[in-house]
């Protein structure tokens, strides 16, 4: 196990962790003056790489990944996982007290391990994958952000969490599932970063060492993200919202969190129209991610449409003002500093880039790296018309 220094900048923040190879995987440690500790586990794998299986195998085999995690001698209670799956990678996390910081990260690193669940237990984690997704289904407004991301860049996976549905999780089959397993949960296709008080170095690293599954044969390659059909681009019972969406091929805070963020020059333009944002979220997908701001807009749907496509290039160009960005690094700075409060967030920071990956070359997972756009291509506006986004000139 090699250790080197390293200080990742996170906004206008920086975080001292040192990050420790182990046996392929990269493990990142930040020691604070807390009670508990935090844990967070990425893998390289999620909803755009079920290609060849299911769709939701990536998810299911999330669910099978917890379920069969190891069990932890050393601590009195096991902290509960919580996982989500996303575009291209599946994220795990946990919190436990101070005194059982080595039992988390033990149980964290056996997510990598090979074992499986019984048939009961494969069973029951399908029942309970099916429940999120009927949760999902009652709530058609979780699809306006894979949906109109992929409207805004096709191509790159960012709607794949819109195509499992109960026909194709009944389809997934424990061998499925183990070799979703066998070709993201490795090693060299994750990374940990663990937060907590006075962590005790040499004996965390080896208990994350044993935990884990060794790397054994070299890694398989990815499969490039599978395709999103149009027919699953149809947002049903929200013909009158209208959306603005910011297509990010790198790293670039800037006038990305000017234009897009909290209280940023989309959202105020619009607010001045009597219109409060509905909603917004980034979709991240293939060595690219969308910011989505959304408007419940009604009858006067149409007309913000237009308002908002003839005001895009005065838009686009006060995002790049000298005033429009200060405010906007100190909005990210006090996020950031918010989001880092907590061993969890520190975590999460410490594993979380500010943008997607560059495109100057070939994503991690063998895609091409998406075409370069225009500003005024970048930041589309949409108006859904007949439950489909339709973008407006």
């Amino acid at each position: 196990m090699t250790a080197a220094s390293h200080h990742r900048r996170l906004g206008a923040e920086r975080l001292p962790a040192v990050v420790y190879d182990v046996g392929g995987l990269r493990v990142h440690l930040l020691d604070t003056p807390t009670h508990t500790s935090g844990c967070v586990l990425t893998v390289g794998i999620g909803c755009a790489h079920d290609d060849g299986v299911p769709a939701g195998t990536a998810h299911f085999t999330e669910h099978v990944r917890i379920a069969a995690g190891s069990p932890v001698a050393d601590a009195p209670v096991l902290p509960a996982v919580r996982g989500h799956t996303d575009t291209t990678r599946t994220r795990f996390s946990a919190v436990s007290l101070a005194e059982d910081t080595v039992g988390l990260g033990r149980l964290m690193a056996s997510l990598l391990d090979t074992r499986g669940v019984t048939p009961s237990g494969f069973e029951a984690e399908k029942e309970a994958v099916l429940v999120e997704m009927s949760a999902t289904a009652d709530a058609p407004f979780t699809r306006l952000g894979p949906t109109l991301a992929e409207a805004a860049c096709p191509g790159r996976g960012l709607g794949t969490t819109l195509l499992a549905d109960r026909s194709s999780l009944a389809r997934v089959t424990a061998e499925d599932v183990a070799e979703t397993a066998r070709t993201g949960y490795r090693r060299d296709r994750a990374e940990l970063a663990l937060v907590g008080p006075g962590l005790p170095v040499d004996e965390l690293l080896a208990a994350i060492d044993r935990a884990a599954a060794p790397l054994g044969v070299p890694a398989p390659a990815v499969p490039v993200p599978v395709p999103v059909p149009l027919s699953s681009l149809r947002i049903p019972e929200h013909d009158g919202i209208v959306a603005v969406t910011w297509v990010r091929f790198e790293e670039e805070p800037e006038p990305h969190d000017a234009l897009m963020g909290s209280r940023g020059l989309a959202e105020a333009s619009v607010a001045a129209l009597g219109h409060p944002v509905l909603g917004r979220t980034t979709v991240r997908g293939s060595g690219v991610q969308v910011d989505v701001l959304c408007w419940r807009a009604g009858d006067a749907a149409e007309d913000l449409a237009r308002a908002l496509a003839a005001e895009r290039d005065a838009l686009l160009s006060e995002a790049r003002s000298p005033e429009a960005l200060r405010r906007a690094a100190l909005r990210r700075f006090q996020n950031t500093a918010y989001a880092s409060a907590t061993p969890l967030g520190a975590a999460a920071r410490l594993l979380d880039g500010t943008g997607a990956a560059p495109s100057s070359g070939p994503s991690r997972d063998g895609a091409p790296p998406p075409p370069r756009h225009t500003a005024p291509e970048r930041f589309g506006v949409w108006q859904v018309r007949g439950a489909v986004p339709c973008r407006v000139a």
